[in-house]
């Protein structure tokens, strides 16, 4: 694991591992929790990615929400808050071939999705 610790234009620190740790094992959780506490840092930003959530239409894969579920909480454990993203840039085939969020009446597919991961 090749590590980089860089400052944006406003100051903010970010931790660059150069991909290959996957946050959802626990030693790679163990291995960005301890980079981050070298950091000085105690935040950590976690993008769910709902189609692993969703892949099909109502169809919730509830061994990849148990993934996440682990790492946030073994992220907790090691006192790093997490800051979860609900959308970032991926989305269910499904969910695009229906328009996306260019049609409004898909917004309560994404509003599912939300709701299921905040319980």
């Amino acid at each position: 694991l090749e590590e980089k610790l860089f400052n944006d234009a406003l100051g903010n620190y970010h931790l660059s591992s150069g991909g290959g740790v996957d946050i959802l094992t626990e030693s790679g959780c163990r291995l960005i929790c301890s980079a981050i506490r070298q950091a000085h840092g105690n935040a950590l930003r976690l993008s769910i990615e709902w189609a692993a959530i969703e892949p099909e239409r109502g169809q919730f894969d509830r061994q990849s929400l148990q993934k996440y579920i682990k790492a946030l909480q073994e992220i907790r454990r090691q006192g790093i808050t997490p800051l979860i993203t609900l959308h970032h840039f991926v989305e269910p085939l499904w969910f695009s071939q229906m328009g996306g969020f260019l049609d409004r009446n898909n917004i309560r597919y994404f509003v599912e999705y939300a709701l299921l991961v905040y319980k």
